[in-house]
């Protein structure tokens, strides 16, 4: 396996561990938010505040390093807390996806 191999595989392992505990309620909401928060730099969305402009920027980093690489600006916003949310919701949805788990087993239903 390469190097990127390895962080994709350890990233989607950290997903799926993620979604399975706020699904069965070993988490709350704000264990899984500080949980995100460990994990922000593998995250591919964040926000800035571009001081220049006073506006702020949504930022996709297409590597997934939001330390070491440079953002795609893809949206402005006025209020950094809007920003914030969605940026978050982003990212759930970023975890969610990685976990590899089905619509189905997300909502628990059962067919039958």
């Amino acid at each position: 396996m390469s190097e990127s191999e390895d962080i994709d595989e350890i990233r989607k392992k950290k997903a799926r561990e993620l979604v399975a505990s706020l699904k069965n309620g070993e988490k709350n909401e704000e264990e899984y938010a500080a949980e995100l928060e460990q994990i922000k730099d593998i995250l591919p969305w964040s926000f800035r505040l571009n001081v220049q402009t006073g506006v702020t920027e949504i930022c996709h980093h297409p590597q997934m390093r939001q330390s070491q690489d440079q953002a795609d600006v893809v949206a402005l916003a006025m209020d950094p807390e809007w920003a914030d949310m969605v940026t978050e919701m982003l990212n759930r949805a970023f975890v969610i996806h990685e976990s590899g788990l089905s619509v189905t087993e997300l909502s628990g239903e059962q067919n039958e």
